[in-house]
């Protein structure tokens, strides 16, 4: 892959992501209950699009597979176990309860609900202050993972300080301006187009190999 044609997918990407997140602007309301969910209009496929982003976060693709090199093909196994099982009994058993609690009283932050259901606001303050503390190395991981995601596609012409920073800044950017409304529909897109790629991967594949009965 030519490095016009590396920085042309990337720079395509980012402008399709921004005008996705000023559609999303527009027709968002200035609430706090919108701008962190949406409304809670948000349906049962594009929040599974972007639950599914978030556990495919820059450790999937850059770490996960060298961790299951290092320590075996068993490691897959703990990793679908985690993101996948583990993941779907919560959501279905304490999510689902959270949202109908959330949604009666107009919570909108974990903190929230937990302060009122104990009656502290220290609490409150306690489950911001733990979210934001797991969410800042989770945040940094991301970046870090699209530096060097640009470093290997233009072979280092755009260097790994340049390519975090140029993340950060579209980040930052985007989030401001779309909120939640416009992450969850980039995700949507992003996973829609990824399941393509994977189809068309593994038509080409089998059909590369002679057909199914070759395969």
């Amino acid at each position: 892959m030519t490095l016009g044609l590396s920085l042309g997918i990337v720079v395509g990407y980012l402008f399709l992501a921004l005008a996705v997140g000023l559609v999303a602007y527009r027709v968002s309301e200035t609430t706090a209950e919108d701008y962190y969910l949406a409304s809670r209009s948000i349906g049962t496929v594009v929040l599974l699009f972007t639950t599914f982003a978030t556990l495919l976060s820059a450790f999937t693709f850059f770490g996960g597979p060298n961790l299951a090199f290092a320590a075996g093909p068993e490691w897959l196994i703990v990793m679908g176990t985690l993101d996948g099982v583990l993941f779907a009994v919560l959501w279905y058993a304490i999510g689902y309860k959270q949202w109908l609690i959330g949604n009666r009283n107009g919570y909108v932050t974990l903190g929230e609900m937990l302060g009122d259901r104990f009656g502290s606001t220290g609490l409150r303050a306690l489950v911001a202050g733990v979210s934001l503390l797991w969410l800042f190395p989770y945040v940094m991981l991301q970046q870090m993972g699209a530096g060097e995601a640009l470093v290997g596609l233009t072979n280092g012409v755009v260097p790994y300080w340049g390519g975090a920073a140029l993340i950060t800044a579209f980040m930052i950017l985007y989030v401001v301006l779309a909120g939640m409304r416009g992450v969850a529909w980039t995700d949507t897109i992003q996973g829609l187009f990824m399941l393509s790629v994977v189809w068309v991967a593994a038509v080409w594949v089998v059909s590369a190999v002679g057909g199914v009965g070759a395969a």
